[in-house]
């Protein structure tokens, strides 16, 4: 497990770390850009990770971005924002 300081979310599902490594969460399908619901998931994740030390494990690659398992502390970023995804898609 590898660990970092969170300097940006990008998106509800995708954040940087360090100022260095981009990691998108794996298995959450956040609202795209110009999509209803972008800025709240992008709230909810900043929220939560923003500043914060996130432990991850990466497991694949994403684009330019590490797929990746997210925690903060023992909270898992990855199953609350699925949550909150799946909740605005009305599922």
């Amino acid at each position: 497990m590898l660990s970092g300081t969170c300097t940006q979310v990008i998106d509800g599902a995708t954040i940087e770390v360090d100022f260095a490594s981009r990691l998108r969460l794996r298995d959450v399908r956040a609202p795209g850009q110009f999509d209803e619901g972008h800025d709240e998931a992008r709230a909810n994740l900043e929220a939560l990770v923003l500043d914060q030390t996130v432990n991850y494990v990466a497991v694949g690659q994403s684009g330019l971005s590490m797929l990746a398992d997210v925690w903060v502390d023992s909270f898992s970023v990855n199953e609350y924002m699925r949550g909150c995804c799946l909740a605005h898609q009305g599922i």
